[in-house]
């Protein structure tokens, strides 16, 4: 983690674990949502399961209902069937109390009305699978799906066989409301109200289901269908597509009385609608807190961590090009960046302080190495360097530059005499003096050799040049140093003077040179005296 901090920066690292744990949470709420959907789903099919298998024992019990019905009503002496109305009056009767009858009839073993509730003589059902089993089984028989030949509507019909010593003589035919079996269907518990149920007779055709959903079904062949498809073998549930196109969770159950199945189907859409809606809100939600918490962690990076680090950046950097003053305001820096920024301000402080006292070490250094360690005025080459820089700026200006040359004279035999620490002392003795030549700012005293000094006397007139060399050679003799080896028993000085009007900085040589040709005229002279270099006319503006 430090090497990517390092490489990508720390507010690029906050976002990214930030990113690393809101996956890790998307991802723990991802599982926990799959979960409680697969859940959702188990439980909704183990509910239509069961809501499936009581709708099975409602239909059942009625159908069993019918059986007995029907097993009482072959009892009554109306279904001796001698005319084929002596049974209208008693059966119709029970058509009228019970709305799931349409008609009750008695059909002759050859399968020709006998005596019904409807008058349609001469009809026969002997061709009809119900019909034929019934006399078959001698048992309780539900039809398929079929049109009534009484009636000519799509109907059940139920029949049950009048047995006469032992054998068939008669059947008794009920026909059977399909809106019967859609209100069975309307009364059954469901597990959530959009639930719907259908019923198929053994063929696979739809003789009822929940009112409203199926009616426009009642009587279509959906063996070809998804949905009869994923019936399967037996009872269970099945992700299907209903009739309709919907995506269902479907139960089957059969109905053994009649041989056929009852569907309890349920959208997915449905089951799932408050977990999606739970899914979308907490994706809303972790997006909603995502983007606050960027704004937050851009905000308080940039507050906490971006902000100081800038500051201190851009500290260090003009600290680093040299701007000693370079410091950071801590006020509004969060605690751990105020201790950095006050550890660098006193760094700051501590690095201007050495650079100070470097500074100063450096300039004594450099005067040190511009000054004469024994007279304490400038050296040879504070000299050369002087006169140059002076040379320039006169010839810049076109002013004149005077330029006195001092020799002590016969200081050899004064040093032989009376030895080098007399020698030293008379040195500085005499450099004081000269010292006091160079009476301006602008003025500078050097000793340029052994014995031999130098005055640069810029801006400075070859008269007034010439005055100051006098009143040197004056107050040297004044001084009375004793000198048993000079002229007159006392330390005395030669002096050589040039005073030139600067034009180029090439004439700077000249200047030195003719300075030193009146030192060398003033020695051979007698010493103890003053010679004036005359003017130049080369060197004159």
């Amino acid at each position: 983690m430090g090497k990517f901090v390092a490489r990508f920066g720390l507010r690029t690292s906050l976002f990214v674990l930030l990113t690393i744990v809101a996956l890790v949470a998307c991802v723990q709420q991802g599982v926990t949502i799959l979960a409680d959907r697969n859940a959702a789903l188990d439980a909704a099919r183990s509910g239509i399961v069961d809501r499936a298998a009581r709708a099975a024992v409602r239909q059942t019990h009625l159908i069993s209902d019918l059986h007995i019905l029907l097993d009482q009503v072959r009892q009554l002496p109306a279904s001796a069937g001698t005319s084929t109305t002596a049974c209208v009056d008693p059966f119709g009767e029970l058509v009228g109390r019970l709305d799931w009858l349409t008609s009750l009839s008695v059909f002759g073993s050859d399968g020709t009305v006998v005596c019904s509730t409807l008058a349609m003589p001469g009809t026969t059902i002997a061709d009809r699978e119900y019909f034929q089993a019934a006399l078959a089984t001698g048992g309780f028989v539900v039809s398929d799906y079929l049109i009534s030949r009484l009636t000519g509507r799509a109907s059940l019909a139920a029949a049950m066989p009048i047995i006469e010593a032992g054998e068939a003589r008669a059947v008794l035919v009920a026909g059977i409301d399909l809106d019967w079996l859609a209100r069975v269907a309307a009364e059954t518990e469901l597990a959530t109200a959009t639930a719907r149920v259908v019923v198929f007779d053994r063929r696979g055709v739809v003789i009822g289901g929940t009112p409203g959903d199926t009616d426009h079904l009642i009587g279509q062949d959906l063996t070809a269908s998804a949905l009869w498809a994923a019936r399967g073998i037996g009872s269970g549930t099945s992700d299907a597509i209903a009739f309709d196109g919907a995506s269902v969770l479907a139960a089957f159950v059969p109905l053994p009385a009649t041989g056929g199945t009852l569907a309890v189907l349920l959208d997915r859409s449905e089951v799932l609608a408050q977990l999606d809606f739970k899914a979308i809100s907490t994706a809303g939600l972790f997006a909603i807190t995502g983007l606050i918490l960027f704004i937050l962690i851009w905000q308080g990076s940039e507050f906490l961590f971006h902000r100081p680090i800038a500051a201190l950046t851009s500290a260090a950097e003009r600290l680093r090009a040299g701007e000693l003053t370079a410091r950071v305001e801590v006020e509004d820096f969060v605690p751990d960046f105020r201790k950095v920024g006050t550890v660098f301000n006193e760094m700051g402080e501590a690095i201007g302080r050495q650079k100070a006292e470097l500074d100063t070490l450096n300039r004594r250094l450099a005067e040190l190495a511009m000054t004469d360690s024994l007279t304490g005025l400038g050296n040879r080459r504070a000299f050369d360097e002087r006169l140059a820089a002076e040379g320039a700026r006169c010839a810049r200006d076109r002013k004149r530059l005077a330029l006195i040359m001092i020799d002590i004279d016969h200081f050899k035999k004064f040093n032989d005499r009376y030895g080098h620490i007399d020698g030293d002392d008379a040195l500085r003795i005499v450099a004081a003096t000269v010292r006091k030549t160079a009476r301006r700012a602008t003025d500078f005293a050097a000793r340029t050799g052994g014995e031999e000094f130098a005055v640069i006397l810029p801006d400075c007139s070859r008269q007034e040049a010439v005055m100051a060399a006098r009143d040197l050679v004056y107050a040297v003799q004044e001084l009375a140093i004793a000198h048993s080896e000079g002229e007159r028993g006392v330390i005395t000085v030669s002096v050589g003077v040039a005073s030139l009007r600067i034009t180029t900085t090439e004439a700077i040589r000249d200047l030195h040179a003719a300075a030193d040709a009146s030192l060398y005229r003033a020695k051979h002279a007698g010493r103890n005296r003053v010679d004036v270099h005359p003017e130049i006319v080369s060197l004159v503006s």
